[in-house]
């Protein structure tokens, strides 16, 4: 924990801020700096303009503290443009009322107490913080206080000689220190991460993605890195119009699988040693997550329950389907993988705890009914894909579905909603899938899995009720079905 000790001792609020270019103004600065004293308090100041009357952290994700992330801030402190001192009031959950209601410019300086980072964080520390080896993962929760101004936020790192700094925001022409949040979300609902971690950068066109890797995972770098370079490949196929944009994703080991999505960051968990072996699982759950910058983070449905089966289902139908593409899996494993999302789904139809409830309602109860979100969600992608190119015979897929949800959505930022997917799905298929949906999605008709499965050169056998599910090879298929099925699985096309 030595490791973490600045050189030389700081002054607060003296320090000159480094200038960035950028097309629009910045409307607030942040410095942090470690102490040489207390290795584990971060040491803060910032210059803001206050709009509300009021400053305030990120209100989510310390929930089990009465007075959320502003629990770990220590000495907060403000003076207003001209260097008088002004009263804060607490107002409870991370919020505070300046004196007055004061409006205009104010520096404020602040410690960070980070010891949620050396501990257990009981929702896990990819929601928090973590140390291990000379590195430091922060989600910027507990980090920043701001006000309800808008405009971007500038913030600059002093750290010692030789640490790396990663992070998900725009970095300065002029001072590898310093980077830019886009806005508000972005500086408050984004990870870095800090010190003597490994950090690989993919470009592709326009979109840069950061792999970070602290503590004891960094070792197996290599097969990582080697591993994500593909499905990032991948997907910038699929959504080839993404402007300039960054995304960086975390991953260390913890004592669970987990994960925990950031606006435009990624922070995940995983118990298993990373190897060839277990690549199933580790490498799944990372190109899922990575999907999730576009779908789920720059496309966004409203009413949010509404569509979780889409954001999350379609994610992990694209998970499944590029680690066996880029040839990262067999082609028997996916089938497998096959086999439990179908069992799943099928489990979720008959299951009495889950009787009434359609794949559209299960968001209304993301976790409990997760086999309706996740795997009900797979299974309409599958059927989608299969029902595309059958449709559009061969010349068009679910690729081209999603690359016109984004153009529509993701490039334009408008929301979505159910009719949306509906209406792209059948103009992409040539053909009226409103009662596909209907009866699949809304109501709560079973989906006819074998016969989709016989479109593509497979039969399966099924006993929904236990949950099991079986796929073998249709030694009496179609030249036509057998071509859809290694075009679907492989990319055979």
């Amino acid at each position: 924990m030595r490791s973490f000790v600045v050189a030389s001792a700081l002054i607060f609020l003296t320090l000159p801020f480094v200038a960035v270019q950028s097309a629009q103004p910045i409307s607030a600065r942040y410095r942090i700096a470690f102490s040489q004293d207390k290795p584990q308090q971060l040491l803060v100041e910032a210059q803001l303009p206050v709009t509300g009357g009021r400053i305030f952290m990120n209100p989510f994700g310390a929930d089990q503290l009465p007075d959320g992330w502003a629990t770990f801030i220590r000495d907060l402190q403000a003076v207003d443009s001209s260097e008088h001192p002004l009263q804060i009031k607490s107002l409870g959950n991370a919020t505070w009322q300046l004196g007055n209601n004061y409006v205009g410019e104010v520096k404020l300086s602040y410690k960070v107490n980070l010891s949620f980072a050396y501990e257990k964080w009981p929702a896990g520390n990819e929601q928090a913080g973590f140390y291990q080896d000379k590195s430091l993962f922060l989600v910027t929760r507990p980090l920043f206080i701001t006000s309800e101004h808008a405009g971007k936020r500038q913030v600059t790192f002093d750290v010692p000689a030789g640490w790396k700094i990663s992070s998900p925001w725009q970095p300065s022409l002029n001072d590898k220190r310093t980077f830019i949040a886009q806005d508000r979300t972005d500086l408050l609902s984004n990870t870095v991460v800090l010190g003597h971690h490994a950090e690989h950068r993919f470009q592709e066109g326009p979109f840069t993605f950061v792999l970070a890797l602290p503590g004891e995972i960094s070792e197996s770098a290599d097969l990582i890195v080697s591993t994500l370079k593909k499905p990032v490949s991948a997907y910038y196929r699929v959504f080839d119009q993404t402007p300039p944009s960054i995304f960086m994703m975390t991953l260390f080991y913890a004592d669970q699988e987990d994960g925990e999505g950031y606006s435009r960051s990624a922070a995940l968990t995983t118990k298993d040693k990373v190897s060839p072996d277990t690549l199933i699982l580790w490498g799944n759950t990372l190109a899922h997550e990575l999907f999730h910058f576009w779908n789920g983070h720059q496309m966004y449905g409203e009413p949010r329950q509404e569509r979780e089966w889409f954001s999350e289902g379609f994610t992990e139908y694209y998970a499944n389907r590029t680690l066996v593409r880029e040839r990262l899996i067999s082609e028997e494993l996916f089938i497998k993988k096959m086999e439990k999302h179908i069992a799943m789904y099928l489990y979720f139809k008959w299951a009495p705890a889950f009787t009434g409830v359609s794949i559209q309602q299960a968001g209304t109860r993301k976790s409990y009914y997760r086999p309706g979100v996740y795997q009900g969600g797979w299974t309409v992608a599958f059927c989608l894909d299969v029902l595309i190119r059958e449709q559009s015979k061969g010349n068009k897929s679910l690729d081209d579905f999603m690359r016109s949800m984004y153009k529509q959505f993701g490039l334009t930022r408008k929301t979505y909603g159910v009719q949306d997917i509906v209406r792209t799905a059948t103009e992409t298929a040539g053909t009226d899938l409103s009662e596909f949906f209907k009866k699949y999605v809304s109501d709560n008709e079973t989906i006819p899995v074998e016969q989709y499965l016989k479109k593509i050169g497979l039969n399966g056998h099924f006993k929904g009720y236990s949950g099991e599910v079986y796929i073998s090879r249709d030694s009496d298929a179609y030249p036509t079905d057998l071509k859809r099925g290694r075009c679907l699985i492989l990319a055979e096309c």
